[in-house]
């Protein structure tokens, strides 16, 4: 079978949990609080997978610009065949907005996300095919040469050589990255079993957990009898029925009860926690329920392009750069257009406009394209400049003027 069946055959879904071929990357610890963490169960919590969405779909809808430089020229090459797996098909059989989508939040949650790279005769790049981290493996041979192991789902384990697979990768040891999952297990861990709680509170009626007293020595089948139905009676939301207490029972409350546990507190606290494990800021996820401290969505926009998206950006052009160009190809670059994200409101946009105008840095076609509009035609392209500004050489050439006899002139005359 060719390494290309091999991996139409994969496709993205991903092996059974655990360690799927023994290396202890894949081994997810249990948190302090008991619960199980992994990239699944933490996509459970709301916070979590509005972190790894909205950080995934915002690169993904991003265009990128092939460009070639030539010194201090840049020419777009909107036709080159990168241009088109990253933009529109990485191969037969999907869209590139849910390829790099993928990638990304596997990068976010697994620490890596792959694609194998299916190249032609002359070494150019045909089509890019995601592969689910949990079925690579990163190794040396003797010769300490990079080999990915993919296991096939099927028994087979495929050697693919590195400079064909494609790979993001988060923070980590600077070849391969940690899990967001794993890293922060104790704090994703505290969120599920904060979020069980709460589903367990309202289960059992939105009532204090209760402790039963019977005047008597029970046997152990009739107390499991009194749980089983004291449960199936007056337990499950929306029961509100009496309770009735026979042969001088007694029912009375223990624990902690949601108030005096800050259930709410802790539930949003879980919120913040878990941006703040993503660098995203909190407006990004749907939560305002605190000042950001920004004054407009310009600045917000700015900070969270700058902080959290421009080091993933970054990680996609530098890999696109070293495995999807030729050895011919080193002076193109790939380049995220994050304008779109940027644009802020309409009078931010048209102040930057006009001052950018003012000073020939962009001509009226320049702009209109950036609103997405059609150009004027070729008067558009003509670049202005203010009448009353000089070259700074020519300023410095001339001579200092000397000064007038006399002294200053006062400034009342």
């Amino acid at each position: 079978m060719t390494l290309t069946a091999i991996l139409k055959r994969l496709l993205t879904r991903r092996v059974s949990p655990g360690q799927p071929s023994g290396d202890p990357i894949w081994w997810w610890p249990q948190s302090a609080s008991g619960e199980n963490v992994n990239p699944d169960s933490a996509r459970g919590l709301s916070a979590y997978y509005a972190c790894v969405r909205n950080i995934s779909e915002d690169i993904a809808k991003l265009p990128i610009d092939i460009i070639r430089r030539d010194g201090p020229d840049r020419e777009p090459l909107p036709n080159h065949r990168i241009d088109k797996l990253l933009n529109t098909e990485p191969n037969e059989d999907s869209i590139a907005i849910s390829v790099r989508e993928a990638l990304t939040a596997w990068a976010m949650g697994w620490g890596n996300g792959w694609a194998a790279i299916e190249r032609n005769g002359r070494g150019e790049v045909h089509g890019v095919y995601p592969v689910h981290p949990s079925r690579v493996e990163l190794k040396r041979d003797p010769s300490n040469t990079l080999w990915a192991l993919v296991a096939s789902g099927e028994g087979q384990r495929v050697w693919v050589p590195y400079a064909d697979m494609f790979h993001l990768h988060g923070l980590g040891d600077g070849l391969l990255g940690e899990s967001v999952a794993k890293i922060g297990c104790d704090s994703i861990g505290h969120a599920l079993a904060v979020q069980k709680h709460s589903a367990a509170l309202y289960r059992s009626g939105a009532t204090d957990r209760i402790a039963l007293e019977h005047p008597g020595k029970l046997g152990e089948t009739a107390a499991k009898n009194l749980r089983t139905s004291w449960q199936e009676v007056y337990g499950g939301a929306g029961n509100y029925r009496p309770a009735g207490l026979e042969e001088g029972m007694k029912a009375s409350k223990i624990g902690i009860n949601p108030k005096d546990a800050q259930l709410i507190e802790t539930m949003q606290f879980s919120v913040e926690d878990i941006a703040r494990w993503f660098r995203c800021p909190l407006s990004k996820i749907q939560n305002y329920l605190r000042a950001q401290g920004w004054s407009t969505l310009e600045m917000l926009n700015t900070d969270y392009v700058t902080d959290t998206l421009m080091p993933w950006l970054i990680r996609w052009e530098q890999e696109t750069q070293r495995k999807l160009f030729t050895g011919s190809e080193g002076n193109l670059r790939a380049k995220h257009n994050v304008n779109s994200l940027m644009r802020g409101d309409s009078g931010a946009r048209s102040k930057y406009y006009q001052t950018m105008n003012s000073f020939g840095a962009l001509h009226v076609n320049e702009i209109r394209e950036l609103e997405d509009l059609n150009g004027i035609g070729p008067v558009g392209d003509v670049r202005l400049v203010p009448a009353n500004m000089r070259p700074l050489a020519t300023i410095m050439d001339e001579p200092v003027p000397e000064p007038e006899p006399g002294g200053d002139p006062d400034p009342t005359e």
